[in-house]
């Protein structure tokens, strides 16, 4: 996604570039804690893209036009960064895959690559400027 795209529904580039540390004590789960499932990596499968459109479509019905966009933004980003940054996309395949050892919960698994996954999205949002660049050292 083009940034001058992005920049039509987000004003602020804090709403896609801050990253919410949470809080351990708090129970987000409204209906109960999800159920544990195995986490499997699998290579990138194409028809995610048209998943994603049949799903998007199906909120957009729900949602009845009460929305500008439906789009995972952050996901476009990174899924385009990987796609032309072959160190990163390394990073992230090893990332995922020590994750998975041993994370018993998508949760887990999820912040198991945490800090490799916001390692890259830092890179992504400081070559698009909507992060200063770190000072090195």
């Amino acid at each position: 996604m083009k940034i001058e795209k992005m920049n039509r529904y987000w004003r602020d580039a804090n709403q896609i570039t801050t990253f919410e540390a949470g809080d351990p004590d708090e129970n987000p789960w409204v209906m109960g804690q999800p159920k544990s499932d195995p986490i499997e990596v699998q290579a990138y499968d194409p028809t995610w893209a048209e998943l994603f459109q049949a799903l998007r479509a199906d909120i957009a019905t729900a949602l009845a036009g009460k929305t500008l966009a439906i789009e995972y933004v952050r996901h476009v980003l990174f899924r385009d960064w990987l796609r032309t940054h072959p160190q990163d996309r390394t990073l992230y395949a090893e990332a995922k895959i020590q994750a998975k050892d041993g994370a018993d919960t998508f949760q887990a698994y999820n912040m198991r690559k945490q800090t490799v996954v916001r390692e890259i999205y830092t890179r992504i949002f400081e070559s698009h400027g909507l992060l200063k660049t770190r000072s090195p050292g």
